[in-house]
């Protein structure tokens, strides 16, 4: 079914109410219509639920904010019999989500951004198994970013401090990093690490470890289908914020016709490690 921010919205505040004064003539009638109206509201925030858990737009809710064009093909969750989770993300020609309507170059997402800020200079993990079926852009995509709002005196575009991005077939590894208290203009990326995109139509098994420091201590290693691929060692990676960025994961790409879709399965982050899931991942959906 097609969802909206407004949807999200009735699903998470619809427990609100306030409690009726009692009517000493006919208090009893009162009392019943009362507990009739709140019987109503309970069923209506019940089916309310159970449709959107259909496309795991209320567990989005919970931990992310969900920005995709309204469409009813857009994002679904589901989960395999054999427990696996699958976020599944897909873009078609002009698929542009509200809050991209404030650029000119028709940039085109459907992504799920954490409500988590996570700190600096300590290592953060975060693991997933991927698959993308249909046809990739020429343009540039975005499959994973750790991001940062701007702060007080800094423009509202602050691009991410890393991102994982799909660019002329091939997978790049791009930080940023700025020593200034404020980042008052447009900082270069880095390119950390490039390999050739993946194959279409098979699940690649990703676990990353980050730690964010502008100052030059910070490190990015990379493990694929269980080999490590990557090791950057001490790098500057990061902005001088009070408040450390948040992840993201969906696709998020350029002015485009193609019909791609993007799954993520198993998706977790944190600050725990997740060195386990090298050898020993989630299963893949059966």
């Amino acid at each position: 079914m097609p969802y909206s921010n407004s949807a999200l919205n009735v699903a998470r505040n619809g427990r609100g109410g306030h409690r009726h004064p009692r009517n000493k003539r006919g208090g009893n009638r009162l009392i019943l219509r009362s507990g009739t109206a709140l019987t109503t509201a309970v069923a209506l925030l019940t089916a309310i639920l159970a449709a959107l858990s259909g496309t795991g737009v209320a567990e989005a809710a919970e931990n992310y904010k969900l920005r995709c064009a309204e469409q009813s093909y857009s994002y679904k969750q589901t989960t395999a019999p054999n427990g696996a989770v699958v976020r599944r993300h897909e873009l078609r020609a002009g698929d542009m989500a509200a809050l991209d309507a404030k650029y000119p170059d028709g940039r085109q997402r459907c992504e799920m951004i954490g409500k988590t800020d996570y700190p600096f200079r300590t290592p953060v993990w975060f693991s997933y198994s991927f698959r993308q079926t249909g046809t990739m852009p020429s343009t540039w995509v975005t499959m994973s970013q750790f991001h940062r709002s701007p702060e007080t005196g800094e423009p509202a575009d602050k691009p991410p401090a890393f991102l994982m991005q799909q660019q002329k077939g091939r997978l790049n590894f791009l930080t940023r990093s700025d020593t200034r208290v404020h980042t008052t203009s447009r900082v270069d990326p880095v390119v950390r690490y490039s390999m050739p995109w993946f194959p279409a139509n098979t699940w690649q098994r990703i676990v990353v470890s980050l730690t964010f420091d502008y100052a030059g201590k910070g490190n990015i290693t990379f493990w694929l289908n269980g080999v490590k691929k990557y090791s950057s060692g001490p790098i500057s990676m990061g902005y001088n914020d009070t408040v450390g960025p948040h992840f993201a994961h969906g696709q998020y790409r350029g002015k485009a016709n193609e019909t791609t879709t993007f799954e993520f399965a198993n998706v977790e982050v944190g600050t725990t490690s997740l060195l386990g899931r090298v050898t020993n991942p989630k299963p893949l959906p059966n």
